[in-house]
């Protein structure tokens, strides 16, 4: 199972909850807790711009990917990124979710084979949470990329390889 962002939460508590339905389990990007305040702040300026689309839409491009992706994909590529995040009721309800739950309690319970997948420029859930992530999860492998929040998209080929030679393991 895999699950990024607060899907990286909700493949966790699968996990500990039911772990006879996951045989292997990669969380990536994700925050066990609600005790960040860079996080809690994060959360707070983003749900106060939601009344303003374009603010909106700015603003989440500027937590999901890195300075220098943005870079390198340039000026129109990010104004168009733009468009992907617009301040829908269930869009508001997961940002808010972000600064209220807790599953850190879950993570000791968790007896899959795990692959925490961290992004080092994370503007959104930043890499202290993702550490705290993995050493929550006893035994599991931890891996850092040099990426902003949405690893898959910025460093995509490393971000399919490590999780295709974990999942392939006997």
């Amino acid at each position: 199972m895999l699950g990024f962002s607060l899907g990286a939460l909700v493949a966790a508590a699968v996990a500990g909850l039911r772990p006879e339905l996951v045989r292997r389990l990669v969380p990536v990007a994700g925050v066990a807790g609600p005790d960040d305040e860079y996080v809690r702040q994060m959360v707070t300026t983003w749900l106060a711009v939601a009344g303003d689309a374009d603010a909106f839409g700015r603003y989440s491009t500027l937590l999901a990917y890195s300075r220098g992706f943005m870079n390198r994909a340039g000026h129109e590529a990010v104004e168009q990124a733009h468009a992907f995040m617009t301040p829908t009721q269930a869009r508001l309800r997961q940002v808010d979710l972000v600064r209220r739950v807790d599953i850190r309690y879950l993570l000791p319970r968790i007896v899959a084979p795990t692959l925490v997948l961290g992004a080092v420029h994370d503007a959104t859930l930043p890499v202290e949470n993702h550490r705290e992530f993995s050493t929550g999860i006893a035994g599991s492998e931890y891996v850092e990329l040099d990426s902003g929040h949405v690893v898959m998209m910025e460093r995509t080929d490393e971000f399919v390889k490590h999780v295709e030679d974990f999942l392939s393991r006997p």
